[in-house]
């Protein structure tokens, strides 16, 4: 994760700098069509105020005098050398011109395009640092899970160490005498119940509880393998979620449901969204449905219940 951080970033570094030198390319163009349209019509400027100037002198010199004439044609020769070189300097600064704004549009379509891709890439690098904090969070929550799973099984020995240890009277205390009591009945074979959800803190939260009260856990991830092993194994109860890979909850639980051998098999389905899931779930044959989180003394009570009516079976 911190690779496609570090990836995310360089690529916004660079579109950042590719902005700066198109903003900085557009000024010096800028600057530089200013100076031109300055300069560019001013031999037009001139040629139209010579022109004009020309215009009057040929009223102050008779029409018949041959040095008059010639100069005049001379003149109007200039005059039309100049027209024309005043028209094509026009022509081309107005070409120009247009080029110039022809490239501003490009560089302002670059630059919208750029912010845009800067943007994108922001919102990939948001996407990436929620994820990798939900991801962190989960971890969290998995080690805390273990450390007090950890914690309740030093607890369980240390207990079970001390209920062990010999107990002897003391020497100068006179031996109680002894009678003879019914021994206790062993103590039921705990049960095996599958815990089937996609979520792996679930799955490990679900099966420390279970085992914390003397039941014997398997955990599955896909509901067809889930079947399978089902249908195989002596199990006493299942607890699912919804959504499983393979077959989810409610089809598994269907399945179920139409194998006599397992058609009486308590099932209690976890889901977060046991709300709407309430009339599908009884449909199919769910047992007990619970919604996340779900409250542990609710569904260590009802095994605890199938413990009892299996017993008396």
């Amino acid at each position: 994760m911190s690779e496609y951080l570090i990836a995310g970033a360089l690529l916004a570094l660079v579109a950042l700098l590719w902005f700066v030198r198109a903003r900085q390319r557009r000024s010096a163009q800028q600057d530089q069509g200013a100076e031109s349209t300055l300069a560019a019509p001013s031999r037009f400027r001139a040629w139209r105020a010579s022109s004009r100037l020309d215009s009057i002198q040929p009223a102050l010199a008779p029409d018949s005098d041959p040095e008059a004439v010639a100069l005049r044609a001379q003149r109007e020769a200039a005059e039309e050398a100049a027209r024309i070189e005043g028209d094509r300097e026009a022509a081309e600064w107005e070409a120009r011109l247009a080029a110039e704004q022809l490239a501003e549009r490009a560089e302002e379509q670059d630059r919208v395009a750029a912010e845009s891709q800067l943007e994108a890439l922001t919102q990939q690098a948001s996407a990436a640092t929620a994820q990798a904090a939900a991801e962190r969070s989960e971890r969290e929550a998995l080690e805390s899970l273990e450390r007090a799973y950890a914690d309740s099984q030093h607890e369980r020995q240390a207990d079970d160490g001390a209920a062990q240890a010999p107990a002897t009277p003391p020497a100068s205390l006179p031996r109680p005498e002894l009678t003879l009591e019914p021994a206790p009945a062993p103590a039921p074979k705990p049960g095996v119940v599958m815990v089937a959800d996609a979520s792996k803190v679930v799955r490990i939260k679900t099966s420390r509880l279970l085992e914390q009260h003397g039941w014997q856990t398997t955990l599955a991830t896909d509901g067809l393998l889930a079947l399978e092993h089902i249908r195989r194994a002596d199990l006493h109860a299942l607890i699912t979620g919804a959504e499983l890979s393979g077959l989810d909850g409610l089809a598994l639980t269907r399945e179920l449901r139409a194998d006599p051998r397992t058609a009486r098999l308590p099932i209690v389905m976890i889901s977060a969204d046991a709300a709407s899931l309430r009339e599908a779930a009884r449909q199919a044959g769910v047992s007990l449905l619970l919604g996340k989180p779900y409250p542990a003394d609710e569904l260590i009570d009802f095994l605890a219940s199938t413990r009892e009516t299996a017993a008396e079976a």
